[in-house]
């Protein structure tokens, strides 16, 4: 698998092609309302990229989608995730490296590999049975922590979501991310297409678009 510089752009020109956009809302909250971050394993060499290592404001954004009728549940859901992130990932621009092919477990190392001048380099910070936590390493283009979840939110239906908190890694990506907002468009269709993944590895169909809320955290 490799990445390809302009896939990106390919795959958003066929989103609106078929006009499959997400719906999304932003807010903005004291910072005083965020809830602490898990405590992350240790990364060889100590290299953790904390949010407070970043740049620009700090925010959380939230990507879910509803999934009717899956073959698998929550669980399941979260350990094919782990088996194999790449059967999730758009691989033409986004290839989850690990060095080993066991399913991921705390304190695991691994690299997403993006098309353009960043890479994420991220640590498995915490596993439960419905959800997986990367925390950011130094390089990445952001600075914070991601988790991917699973929940049955009724007896026919469940929820695959994508939560971070983070910062810019850098001042170029702050550009690139909150000024140009390019970043921010292409890390949605990203994420939205994990999503979408999510629900044909689970055998079931969507019952929702993808649902984006996004929080500023004012200092």
């Amino acid at each position: 698998m490799r990445v390809r510089l302009l896939a990106p752009v390919v795959s958003l020109v066929k989103r609106a092609a078929e006009g499959r956009w997400w719906t999304e809302r932003q807010r903005s909250e004291p910072g005083s309302r965020l809830r602490p971050s898990p405590s992350a394993a240790p990364a060889p060499g100590d290299d953790i990229q904390a949010p407070s290592d970043g740049v620009g404001p700090l925010e959380g954004r939230r990507y879910a989608i509803t999934i009717a009728d899956p073959k698998l549940d929550a669980t399941e859901l979260i350990r094919a995730f782990r088996r194999d992130p790449n059967q999730f990932s758009p691989t033409e621009y986004a290839v989850f490296r690990q060095d080993s092919d066991a399913p991921m477990e705390r304190g695991d190392s691994l690299v997403v590999e993006l098309p353009g001048p960043w890479d994420g380099p991220v640590v498995v910070g915490s596993v439960t049975p419905d959800s997986v936590e990367l925390v950011t390493r130094d390089g990445h283009l952001e600075a914070g922590r991601i988790v991917f979840s699973a929940s049955r939110i009724s007896p026919t239906m469940l929820e695959f979501s994508i939560s971070s908190v983070a910062r810019s890694g850098d001042r170029l990506f702050d550009l690139v991310y909150r000024f140009l907002r390019i970043g921010r468009l292409v890390q949605a269709d990203m994420w939205s297409r994990v999503l979408e993944a999510a629900v044909r590895v689970s055998g079931g169909v969507a019952s929702s678009k993808v649902r984006i809320s996004s929080v500023v955290y004012e200092s």
